[in-house]
């Protein structure tokens, strides 16, 4: 008797974790949800990190939206989203720039939200 194997492409291929916007960006997935903070090459580069602009939990986002602004004394980055999706919960420390600078893999994350389309997260390695 052959094997049967029904992997689908999405079972294979979408990462788990990443960075993505030229390595500014980091994502980890759960199934359907991302959680998306600063890299500490990103905060390197922005220097000290002046505000952030966060959504509301609940707000709705299309694919290229930009749901997060992150402005520093030498620059600024703008989350945009590679799918539809809505936000789940934005993190209470991400409204202060310093805690999110002192940590921002861990505790400084900055926004979870859940997305549609899970082969969209393909593209953003390839960034």
């Amino acid at each position: 008797m052959g094997e049967s194997k029904t992997e689908t492409k999405t079972d294979v291929k979408v990462p788990k974790e990443g960075e993505f916007e030229g390595g500014k960006l980091w994502f980890s997935r759960r199934g359907n949800i991302l959680t998306i903070g600063l890299t500490s090459g990103a905060i390197d580069k922005l220097g000290d990190l002046d505000g952030i602009t966060l959504p509301e939990e609940g707000d709705h986002f299309d694919a290229g939206d930009e749901i997060v602004t992150v402005d520093g004394t030498r620059g600024s980055v703008e989350v945009t989203l590679p799918t539809k999706g809505v936000v789940l919960s934005v993190n209470p420390v991400a409204s202060d720039p310093v805690a999110v600078s002192e940590d921002p893999l861990e505790e400084g994350w900055l926004v979870r939200y859940q997305i549609e389309d899970l082969e969209a997260l393909l593209d953003l390695e390839s960034d």
